[in-house]
């Protein structure tokens, strides 16, 4: 690859990385986050009934702590939820995903992430 191109890719993700980290929110998009952040939260709640009712049923199961996950991911990410509020309860989330599936690597790595942050907080604090 040429200099040039290098160079023009270079800048290219510079600028996607630039504007990843940039968080422009509107009161629609606000809108539409929390109505989004309200339904999947019923559809985890909805999965985790039907999966109580049937505690065996593997398929069920495997599609609360999806649906868990998924609440999980939404709300750790959720612009409209300030970090107080947002990663505690993601943290949650993923730790009942993992009760219930100890395996699942995305609830386990998030919940790793978020931990890590703490930690790393509070050795701040004590430092």
């Amino acid at each position: 690859m040429s200099w040039p191109k290098v160079a023009l890719l270079s800048l290219c993700l510079a600028i996607a990385a630039f504007a990843g980290s940039v968080q422009v929110s509107s009161p629609a998009a606000e809108a539409k986050e929390k109505h989004d952040l309200a339904v999947i939260k019923q559809d985890r709640d909805r999965a985790e009934k039907a999966w109580h009712k049937q505690p065996q049923n593997t398929k069920l199961k495997k599609q609360y702590v999806f649906a868990t996950v998924k609440l999980g991911m939404h709300t750790m990410y959720a612009v409209v939820l300030p970090p107080k509020q947002k990663y505690p309860e993601a943290l949650r989330l993923f730790k009942e995903a993992l009760k219930v599936d100890p395996s699942n690597k995305d609830a386990r790595t998030a919940k790793d992430q978020i931990e890590a942050v703490y930690q790393s907080m509070n050795e701040r604090k004590k430092g």
